[in-house]
């Protein structure tokens, strides 16, 4: 056997997260469907400190008493077989020596932090902590500390601050400066114009550098009134607008910085994954525009920046602006709204490799001004993303829906940029709820992202903690000063609407699955329940009868359905739709309560939920079974998929779905609510020809469309581009948005069949749902019980099946239980 994927927290090798509680997973591939326990080894400079025997790799929750700032190597035994990785505490709870200090130049200006260190003994260890107020990056000697970029990231900075480790490699001379820019702290942030100075006034940061020596002895240095602040090169930087920077720029002499006596209460080791440059991408053609525009085209919509080797000769400017999309085959970026996304560069001439720092952008065509001639090799893209592995893939006969599962591929790593974004490139990039849940289950098949989505969750428990459980629209929820003023949105930020607020019951629930790590299943539990006893309550004042219908809920948003093709809303009615996802996170949250062990809530939410579906079919169904709201997809599609039926409601259901999708000739109309589940609520109910149907519609709407239209990433709605492939608006109109690649997660459990009985894998029913328009199709999945396989191929009349279990999983196919092995089956 083999043991491998050793994660803390579901990080491998991490530095300074947080780890309380610590949870440690593994996966096996075992060489047998005979499985050997395990034990647990955690060793602290060569010597064995804590031992368990017998453990789950799917989340051992280690009780040991971590010391601050210290490396630890942890070890899976398995008989004759080991492995071993190891982590780095931050922290902790270690109090901070450090005083906070700010910038004492004009608060606009984009400064530097120094300090200068001088080292007189041999350096065992050096690490710096650091929590920025504003987005910094750490130089020693002029060479940047680590690969991370726009840190400290972006969080609920108002109610926790999340602290950073970095390993420093430090001389006996050392110059330590760290450039800041004003990023999500203090810069112009949140749509519709949006405010500055949300979090901070002024550029600061905290920080410690702990030295060990060789001889045994250590030193602080710590942020204070000794430090120095001073201009840099960046002129402006900001999140919407781009970066300008001026390397000929002649900045006055550093001053002291101020120092603020200010609580420290709020710092944390950092929960986050590293956040760095993934993957780079070289430009695909230089287009000369019908306005003689010079456009690179990276052949690919991603998130990220641009970087060059200088070329531009001494004092003179060049300017990059960054677009999703041609329009009359020139530069365009108008559905980007009031954001700029551009870098401007006034060069020194030295060569060197020029690149923004505290800015990113979503983008597939940079148009280059301020130069007459550019040489296409000095520029490359990178896309900058959280970290996150790999795990799912699908091909099939059919190269456009090959391409659509790119597409979902590429939308969620740029969208997974430290939070769940809404889009990468316009006036917004918010970490909006609703997008975050629906697309979970898919992400979570897609790619390892427990440890980016439990650092999310995170925000979400924060920001309920002060709005008794509700959860915002977007999480991060910005402090706003007058929210009224600038969306309506805004307005409902501390009431929690349904299916933005249900992201606090979904993404938990579809982490576990994946994982099936029921320590972490309890430390986001609480986070679940609050939600639904926050509906619950809002349910009692509206008179206790096992509804929501009040509230400023979003509904269906984007659906077709309705005559107004301008508004957002669909026609599907707000209290239903509400309602029926309040019995589904009432129905998810009684499931992890069964999970956890704790009866006691699972019997409360049980019968909560049959209160609940009881007061639905009362209330929304007549004694026909029939709908007395204006049915349409998305009324039937949840009702179906949420399983709240009956034996009048359940036909009736079935049938007037097959006759509005008749009525649309075959074609969805459904939004942000019915569109993740249209297809699996057709499969699971007999009509799996419709699912594939819509799959491979290629006309508006579809997902095909897009794809025809040359898309590679999702979009925002369905005729983001018209036909002509014209833009269809600017008001909102992404072409990075990841909600719709929900249709992969039907990919997997559905078109190839791969469903999970028991959390993490281990036992899996494999019912894949073959249609001949595809001839055949392949899907791999690296669950963490091990690596699943399923293809399926039309032979003449007959169907070939071929899939592999892993050693220790076991699964039902055509009604036989299978082991560990491979397979080959004929109908």
């Amino acid at each position: 056997m083999k043991i491998k994927t050793l994660q803390l927290n579901h990080q491998e090798t991490p530095v300074g997260i947080h780890i309380q509680p610590a949870i440690f997973t593994w996966e096996n591939e075992w060489d047998s469907q005979e499985i050997s326990s395990q034990d647990f080894c955690l060793y602290e400079e060569g010597n064995l400190v804590y031992k368990k025997e017998n453990v789950s790799s799917y989340g051992y929750k280690c009780e040991y008493d971590f010391k601050p700032r210290t490396k630890y190597v942890w070890k899976v035994v398995c008989g004759k077989e080991e492995k071993e990785s190891f982590f780095e505490t931050g922290k902790i709870q270690e109090s901070w020596n450090a005083d906070w200090i700010y910038s004492s130049l004009n608060a606009e200006k984009q400064v530097s932090f120094l300090k200068n260190i001088s080292i007189q003994k041999e350096v065992k260890k050096a690490r710096l902590y650091i929590h920025g107020k504003g987005l910094y990056e750490v130089y020693v000697n002029n060479q940047k500390v680590g690969e991370e970029v726009l840190m400290p990231g972006y969080h609920s900075y108002q109610l926790m601050q999340e602290v950073q480790t970095y390993p420093l490699s430090l001389q006996k001379e050392n110059r330590i400066e760290i450039k800041m820019g004003d990023g999500w702290y203090k810069g112009r942030f949140v749509f519709d114009g949006g405010e500055s100075n949300i979090y901070t006034d002024r550029l600061g940061l905290i920080c410690e550098i702990h030295v060990e020596y060789e001889d045994g002895q250590s030193e602080c240095i710590c942020s204070d009134a000794s430090w120095m602040v001073k201009e840099n090169n960046i002129c402006s930087s900001s999140i919407y607008e781009g970066e300008v920077i001026d390397d000929t720029k002649v900045c006055p002499e550093a001053i002291p910085v101020l120092v603020k006596e200010e609580k420290k209460d709020r710092l944390v080791d950092r929960y986050n994954p590293v956040l760095k440059k993934q993957e780079c991408l070289e430009v695909k053609e230089v287009i000369v525009t019908p306005k003689n525009e010079i456009v690179l085209d990276f052949g690919q919509n991603m998130t990220g920046w641009v970087e060059f080797n200088n070329f531009v000769p001494e004092g003179e400017t060049i300017k990059l602006s960054y677009g999703e999309v041609l329009q009359n085959d020139c530069f365009y970026r108008d559905n980007l709204r009031t954001a700029k996304a551009e870098f401007v560069y006034t060069s020194d001439g030295n060569k060197k490799i020029v690149r923004p720092h505290f800015t990113y952008y979503g983008f597939r065509y940079v148009k280059v001004e301020g130069v007459s001639s550019i040489n296409k090799e000095d520029f490359k893209a990178y896309l900058i993303s959280s970290t996150m592995r790999q795990i799912g893939s699908i091909e099939t006969s059919n190269a456009k829906v090959n391409q659509l599962f790119k597409n979902a591929l590429w939308g969620q790593k740029d969208n997974f940029l430290d939070i769940p974004t809404d889009c990468p490139q316009r006036d917004e990039r918010m970490g909006w709820t609703g997008d975050a849940g629906i697309i979970s289950r898919t992400a979570s098949e897609n790619f390892d992202c427990i440890a980016f989505f439990h650092h999310y969750v995170k925000n979400i428990q924060k920001e309920q903690s002060i709005r008794n459980g509700s959860i915002p629209n977007f999480i991060p929820a910005p402090p706003v000063k007058e929210p009224e003023k600038i969306n309506p949105f805004l307005v409902y930020m501390d009431e929690g609407i349904s299916i933005w607020g249900d992201a606090g019951t979904l993404i938990p629930w579809h982490m576990y699955l994946a994982s099936g790590d029921k320590a972490l299943l309890a430390e986001e539990y609480p986070v679940m329940k609050d939600w639904v006893e926050y509906i619950i309550d809002k349910d009692k004042k509206e008179g206790d009868k096992g509804l929501w219908t009040k509230g400023g809920h979003l509904g269906d948003w984007l659906a077709l359905d309705t005559d107004d093709q301008q508004s957002p809303f669909g026609a599907t009615d707000l209290g239903y739709s509400a309602s029926l996802f309040y019995y589904h996170s009432t129905n998810l949250l009684s499931l992890a309560a069964q999970e956890i062990g704790n009866s006691n809530d699972f019997e409360k939410y049980s019968k909560h939920k049959e209160k609940i579906k009881k007061a639905i079919l009362e209330n929304y169904f007549d004694e026909e079974g029939k709908l007395t709201i204006t049915p349409t997809q998305t009324a039937c599609v949840l009702a179906l998929y949420f399983k709240v039926y009956n034996e009048l409601t359940y036909p009736y259901l079935v049938e007037t779905l097959k006759f509005l999708l008749k009525k649309k000739n075959n074609h969805l109309d459904t939004g942000f609510a019915g569109s993740p589940f249209i297809c699996a609520a057709l499969s699971e109910n007999g009509m799996n020809d419709l699912a594939y149907t819509l799959l491979l519609n290629e006309d508006f709407p579809s997902w095909l469309f897009a794809v025809n239209l040359g898309a590679t990433t999702i979009w925002e709605r369905w005729n983001s581009l018209l036909e002509d492939g014209s833009i269809s608006g600017t008001g909102m109109n992404s072409l990075n948005h990841y909600a719709y690649g929900s249709i992969v997660d039907w990919m997997y459990r559905y078109m190839m069949g791969l469903q999970p009985v028991e959390a993490g894998y281990k036992t899996v029913v494999l019912e894949p749902h073959p249609d001949p328009r595809i001839q055949n199709a392949k899907m791999k999945y690296d669950s963490v019980s091990g690596t699943y396989e399923m293809a399926w191929e039309f032979k003449g009349d007959a169907i070939e099946y071929r899939f592999t279990i892993p050693f220790g999983a076991k699964a039902t196919f055509k009604g036989k239980e299978y082991l560990g092995g491979s397979y080959t089956y004929t109908e």
